[in-house]
C-alpha cells in the first residue's frame, strides 16, 4: 500500500514536471531583442522575416540563415550576414544602425549584420 501511494506521488511530480516543460517552452514564443541598432521600420521588417523562417524551418538552422539572407539581399540590394543557432559567441565589424540580434524560441539565437 505504502508503494503504491509513493509510486502514485512520483508520477503526480513526473507530470508536473511534463506540465512545467511545456509551459516554459511555450512561454518563449515571441522574439526577445537582445539588441537592435536599426530604425522601427526596417527592425520590424526583420523581426517578421526572423520569426517566419524560423518557423518554417523549424530546427535546420542552415536553412534558416540562408532564406534570412537572401530575402534580405532581395529588398535591401546589399550584403548581409546571418548566424542562427544555439551557441555562439561573436566579434563583429558592422554598419552601426544595421545590427540585430535576438532569441526566438526557447534556444535559438539569431545575429544579422550587414558589414562595414
Amino acid at each position: 500500500m505504502d508503494a503504491s501511494t509513493s509510486s502514485g506521488s512520483g508520477s503526480s511530480s513526473s507530470n508536473s514536471s511534463k506540465r512545467y516543460s511545456g509551459s516554459f517552452k511555450r512561454s518563449f514564443t515571441h522574439p526577445l531583442i537582445r539588441n537592435c541598432d536599426m530604425e522601427e521600420p526596417m527592425k520590424n521588417f526583420m523581426i517578421g522575416l526572423i520569426t517566419k523562417s524560423c518557423d518554417q524551418h523549424k530546427n535546420n538552422y542552415m536553412k534558416t540563415a540562408k532564406e534570412i539572407t537572401k530575402r534580405l539581399i532581395r529588398k535591401y540590394n546589399s550584403s548581409w550576414n546571418v548566424v542562427v543557432g544555439e551557441e555562439f559567441g561573436f566579434q563583429i565589424d558592422h554598419d552601426p544602425t544595421r545590427v540585430l540580434y535576438m532569441f526566438y524560441g526557447a534556444s535559438t539565437a539569431i545575429c544579422v549584420w550587414q558589414s562595414t
